[in-house]
């Protein structure tokens, strides 16, 4: 389960913050980055319909394996 902050303040944009959590993945474990994971994208609630579907999209053609799920948090 990875939970990635996709507010309009995060630190990082939302496609950087998720390409980090996979590296710290691979360089601690390199077989955790092939199990299974979750993605959430929270503070959905912060964003604007428009750019939540194109993180949606850009998610789901990056990572089509992974179910995406969208929340407010």
């Amino acid at each position: 389960l990875h939970c990635v902050d996709i507010a309009p303040y995060a630190e990082l944009p939302a496609m950087d913050a998720i390409e980090v959590i996979i590296h710290e993945l691979a360089s601690f474990a390199p077989e955790l980055v092939e199990k299974p994971r979750w993605l959430v994208l929270t503070k959905c609630d912060q964003q604007d319909e428009a750019t939540l579907e194109e993180l949606k999209e850009a998610c789901l053609k990056r990572y089509p394996q992974q179910p995406i799920f969208m929340v407010s948090s």
